[in-house]
């Protein structure tokens, strides 16, 4: 069983980039690599205007798409509940990035890799949290046991309430639910949230047809000319 799930609570967020700095220290990212972000949301509200300044990585979903279209095996789901990426499988494809419904996936230009948020999988290794949620000066990303996490976002919803704050819980379940939950204020969707984005018809195509035929190994010419073609086609679409 995993250690740690995340719960991220917007409403208590300062946006000092806290969590993000200390993600970048703890994983020894280089210069222009983050695997977790603040975005910014405004919202017009009944008391106004407001902005909102909130932190986003990966949410290690239950069912992730980024495992079902690597087309090398390098993405899998750990017994632990989080989603790990081998980076000496990846081979630049960016199947993963574009698959990713909430844009939390990354590439390296420098290293030609897929990279994102591993949870701190070695901190908890060791049974220490996560480095993001140890260094947030108000728990606005809170490490917590995954069989408390739900109790614990209902318990603080229930308390957002009752200051008169408009806020939701989300936990993933068009994913298969998420090892992290966010509380969110309505109006805010989590950027490229699975609501709003269908996974592509090349990545469906990959996922459904012809990686199912290269696992049992028929023909190299008909892996290449598949592959190719979905590369060629992947490329017009980010186009």
């Amino acid at each position: 069983m995993p250690k740690y799930g995340i719960l991220v609570d917007i409403s208590r967020c300062l946006g000092c980039k806290s969590c993000a700095l200390a993600c970048k220290a703890e994983n020894k990212l280089r210069e222009g690599v983050y695997w977790l972000r603040l975005e910014d949301e405004v919202l017009s509200t009944s008391q106004g205007v407001q902005r909102y300044v909130f932190p986003m990585a990966c949410l290690h979903c239950g069912n992730p798409s980024c495992a079902r279209v690597c087309p090398v095996g390098a993405i899998s789901k750990e017994e632990d509940g989080t989603v790990q990426r081998n980076p000496e499988k990846c081979v630049g494809c960016k199947f993963c990035i574009s698959a990713c419904p909430f844009g939390q996936s990354r590439f390296d230009e420098k290293a030609q890799k897929a990279e994102k948020c591993n949870l701190c999988k070695d901190r908890q290794a060791k049974g220490e949290a996560p480095a993001c949620a140890v260094n947030c000066p108000t728990q606005a990303r809170l490490a917590i046991s995954p069989d408390k996490l739900m109790d614990e976002a209902e318990k603080r919803l229930k308390e957002i309430k009752k200051l008169g704050l408009d806020y939701r819980l989300y936990s993933g379940e068009p994913v298969g639910g998420t090892q992290v939950v966010y509380l969110l204020p309505n109006g805010i969707d989590l950027k490229d949230s699975p609501q709003g984005k269908e996974i592509s018809s090349t990545i469906g195509i990959w996922q459904n047809m012809v990686k199912p035929v290269a696992k049992v190994g028929l023909g190299g010419v008909v892996g290449a000319v598949a592959v190719a073609g979905i590369i060629n086609n992947w490329k017009r679409e980010e186009k």
